[in-house]
């Protein structure tokens, strides 16, 4: 990328984003701003097209906002009076480099900025006197950015005062190398190798080549070396703690662990060490980092150096290390939590040797990723769920359905299979390749990486079997195509006209009314015809495990565009990036959520080619994925239900679903804490048992439900026996119901009962094909024998009186006996005679067979659920005093409500795997 390229893209883009610009006159503007540059770059020249195509497609990028859940207990709110007073060196040239030389689009460096900042307000202020300890966690996508995000926080975390930066990268030695080039691009900004030589300007990469822009130096313990993690006495003397910065990218196995732990407790003495805060990124948190306390060696015959790996050791050394500062911050950033989530949040903080687990206990943030991303809900789709209030969408028309692959390498192979044939669906992918490599290049990308991955195993000799297999196709496609004569060059020629005109062409179309990207610009054959050998010649095949001899994936030493088959298992299944990549043969299986996550490195930003990329994989694993992606939606959109709950870490109780045919949501040894509960509304009471104690919503609730009941269409009906002197409101429409729960703010540990969960649940079933819970009624429960009545929805209601079972217990939460709201059966008031009939019936049934000491006189709640119409709805609303006893009540009035739902034809029950928090709170369903 030329010098001009980056000043007009960065130019075009911002006056796009400032309204100077728009895209009705960027095509007679473009000329005007490149003739003003020309001056400044008298050598270079641009196309005109592309620049413009690439500055409209970054204009049209958007992020949304995050999601936090907070626990404060213990943090000084610091960032907003010490921002001004602090010089944002690091991260003024970072987000330059992000702008210019990584040409992220503007959309996106500013979402970093935001929310690099709301982070690093979240961890203590480097500043803070005494000694401090704060522990959180941040959930991106894979593939999604998270380490621009974390390095843009190091970059603040440095220009704030933070002294010691540890960065935790995985569990191989590419996978830290990688993360290392990226944390000396962009935060060190030279070359960690060349560090004897830092005084020289070819040590200068990324970041530091920059003009303008003075950073106070770095020590770097580590260097992007392949074996360049961190060892004893790699300084030669001991590095100075509270002066420069210091930062180390490490693998996450024991060896470099233990060596930091001995160089700290070398300079504390074994004591803390003071006044030099810490800040460590724990990368892939959900990795190693756990504490199984179970963790089993299995025997792998694969890619990655594994003698060091004990994951439970690996936790303990990482909590040791904290302890050897006075002040830290842990900050652990994953794509898939459903491992963290089952941390026991209540582990021993006052272990001696270790201290508290990993537990994210100050905050948890949930990212989006920008519009441009290509996740597994647009690449898999989703199916709908009436219950999670998932509506179906469709997928990216990008998959290739493969079965002929389980002639070559079945499922369940050893390490000794013999492969000496392809498939013929790999020759396809590799035709594919090819033809996105060229149709790339007509776009303008051909400086760029582009790779191709090839994952169908994990066995070290079969992946060297396939690898040349594929370079000896490779290297007879490129001859035909230098040759262009004979029979073979026509065959092959035909089969890339056909594969471009019967699947490139239609694809294109499609994912073109999908999405919205310039770069995007529809080819013919003539356009790429001429770039296939030029595209077949660059390309090379290597194998990517512990054992091959041919470099790696070189992306650093190739500026002009690396094009790659990859074929690996392991080392391209966590964390590893495949720049550029465009075509994904994969289909080895398992059975975790989160490894099958973590494998799809076809997730991730395609700007420019996204419908050029093709996945070939297997039925099942399409299904699997879809699934995957349905549960991490959900998964995602709890964890937002929690935020705007005001939920802490502690009190999360998140739940993630299982799936029928067996799939494992994360490691067994990592779901100790985990149990299966079984989720639906279906045939439930749901209720409010707990509430704030002297809050404002208090008084709010109740005047928008006086306001809302005076507003509904229906009059109230008088109490009688029969609605248990209650008023009832018949006749409701759903959406005055929905108005309702949408405008009530209950307390933040009523998961169940949450709006943001019952509303979809409602809308849901509430539609045309499904006709359900479309009659609601209101009951507003009264006192029969109150002497002190209010006025509450142009009623005279007598408000009830309740204990506070949490008396003594906290002064911030008032808590129902047996967190249950209702006392009383008023589930009855709704039912037609014959469902009356019918409930009583069964309620006798149900007495004789269990022999309850109380002969019922009205239908058990059970029995009127399963009895009443699927379309009817009931609406409990109670208004109550609560206190130390009924002559010393609070001042508040609360306002209490609890749904019946009725027996449901259409919600089917879930299975999930819930934490800790989801099993104490959530699951209890009290019934009266």
């Amino acid at each position: 990328m030329s010098n001009l390229h980056s000043v007009l893209l960065q130019a075009l883009t911002q006056g796009l984003m400032n309204g100077t610009i728009t895209s009705q006159n960027i095509d007679a503007i473009c000329p005007q701003i490149k003739t003003g540059l020309k001056f400044a770059y008298p050598n270079e020249d641009v196309d005109d097209e592309q620049i413009i195509r690439q500055a409209l497609s970054n204009y049209n990028v958007y992020v949304g906002d995050p999601s936090f859940l907070d626990n404060n207990k213990d943090h000084e709110e610091w960032l907003p009076n010490e921002k001004a007073s602090i010089k944002w060196s690091f991260w003024e040239r970072y987000k330059q480099y992000l702008t210019t030389i990584e040409e992220l689009p503007d959309g996106v460096v500013t979402d970093i900025d935001k929310r690099t900042d709301d982070i690093l307000s979240r961890i203590e202020s480097p500043r803070r006197k005494g000694s401090w300890d704060r522990r959180g966690m941040v959930v991106g996508n894979v593939q999604s950015g998270k380490t621009s995000n974390y390095i843009g926080l190091i970059c603040k975390a440095a220009d704030a005062g933070y002294k010691v930066i540890i960065v935790l990268a995985g569990l191989n030695n590419d996978l830290r190398r990688q993360t290392q080039l990226r944390v000396d691009k962009g935060f060190v900004g030279r070359d960690s190798v060349k560090k004897q030589d830092y005084n020289q300007t070819s040590s200068r990469i990324g970041a530091g080549t920059l003009p303008g822009y003075e950073v106070p130096e770095v020590t770097t313990l580590t260097t992007s070396d392949m074996n360049g993690d961190y060892r004893k006495g790699a300084h030669g003397v001991t590095p100075a703690i509270g002066g420069n910065v210091v930062i180390a990218v490490v693998k996450k196995n024991v060896t470099p662990l233990k060596n930091l732990l001995s160089l700290f407790q070398g300079i504390n003495n074994a004591g803390v060490i003071p006044d030099a805060p810490l800040l460590l990124i724990d990368d892939e948190a959900d990795n190693a980092s756990i504490d199984t306390k179970a963790a089993k060696r299995i025997d792998l015959d694969d890619d990655d150096d594994y003698e060091e790996k004990d994951p439970t050791k690996i936790n303990g050394y990482i909590r040791q290390i904290l302890n050897c500062f006075s002040k830290s911050a842990y900050v652990g950033y994953t794509a898939t939590p459903f491992a963290n989530i089952f941390i026991y949040p209540d582990s021993n903080p006052k272990n001696q040797k270790y201290g508290e687990d990993l537990f994210p206990r100050s905050f948890a943030a949930v990212l989006e990723a920008p519009s441009n991303y290509m996740g597994p809900d647009q690449l898999f789709g989703l199916y709908r769920d009436p219950v999670a209030g998932i509506k179906e969408q469709e997928p990216y028309p990008l998959i290739r359905r493969i079965t002929d692959y389980q002639e070559v390498f079945p499922e369940k192979h050893k390490k000794d299979l013999s492969v000496d044939v392809l498939p013929d669906s790999m020759y396809e992918a590799i035709y594919s390749f090819i033809l996105t490599c060229a149709a790339r290049t007509a776009r303008g990308q051909g400086k760029k990486h582009q790779s191709m991955l090839i994952h169908v195993t994990r066995f070290v000799d079969v992946q060297h079997q396939i690898k040349d297999l594929v370079s000896d196709i490779k290297d007879d496609i490129e001859r035909k195509l230098e040759i262009k004569t004979g029979p073979g060059y026509e065959d092959l020629m035909d089969s890339l006209h056909s594969l471009w005109e019967e699947d490139y062409i239609p694809t294109m179309r499609k994912m073109h009314e999908i999405i919205d990207d310039p770069l995007c610009n529809m080819l013919s054959w003539e356009d790429i015809e001429p770039l296939l050998y030029p595209s077949v010649s660059r390309m090379q095949v290597k194998a990517i495990n512990g054992k091959a001899a041919d470099g790696g994936l070189d992306y650093e030493h190739n500026p002009n565009g690396l094009f790659v088959i990859a074929i690996g298992g392991d080392k391209l299944s966590r964390g590893l990036t495949l720049e550029g990549l465009s075509v994904s043969y994969y289909t080895r299986t398992s059975k975790m959520y989160d490894t099958l996550m973590q494998m799809g490195r076809w997730f991730g930003y395609r700007s420019g080619y996204v419908d050029l990329c093709r996945l070939f994989t297997s039925p099942t694993l399409v299904d699997w994925y879809q699934h995957i992606a349905v549960a991490n939606l959900e998964l995602r959109n709890e964890f937002k239900d929690m935020a705007k709950l005001h939920s802490d870490p502690e009190h999360y109780g998140l739940r993630v679903r299982t799936h029928p045919s067996g799939m494992i949501i994360t490691a067994l040894n990592k779901m100790r804490n985990a149990e299966d509960r079984k989720v639906t509304y279906s045939g439930r009471l749901i209720q409010i048992p707990r509430y704030y104690k002297n809050s404002p919503d208090n008084k709010k609730n109740i005047e928008y439900a006086d306001q809302w009941l005076r507003s509904l269409p229906s009059t109230a009906e008088k109490p009688t026996a029969k609605t248990h002197w209650n008023y009832i409101w018949r006749h409701v429409e759903p959406q005055n119901v929905i108005d309702f729960l949408n405008n009530i703010v209950i307390h933040y540990t009523c998961f169940d009962a949450s709006p943001m969960y019952v509303v979809p649940y409602i809308k849901a079933l509430n539609n045309e094909q499904d006709r359900e819970l479309t009659d609601w009624t209101i009951e507003v429960v009264s006192n029969k024998d109150g002497a002190n009545p209010i006025d509450f929805g142009g009623v005279a209601i007598n408000p009830v009186w309740r204990t506070d079972a949490n008396m003594g217990k906290s002064d911030d939460t008032v808590t129902m006996k047996q967190d249950a709201l209702l006392t009383g059966g008023y589930e009855d008031v709704d039912l037609s005679s014959e469902e009356y009939d019918a409930a009583i019936t069964q309620t006798k049934e149900d007495y004789a067979l269990k022999k309850r000491k109380t002969k019922p006189e009205r239908p058990y709640p059970d029995a009127i659920r399963s009895n009443k119409s699927p379309t009817k709805g009931l609406l409990i609303i109670q208004v109550f005093k609560s206190g130390a006893d009924e002559k010393h009540p609070y001042s508040d009035y609360y306002l209490g409500y609890a749904i019946s739902f009725p027996k449901s034809a259409s919600a089917k029950e879930i299975t999930y795997k819930v934490d800790e928090t989801y099993v104490e709170r959530v699951t209890h369903d009290a019934e009266y």
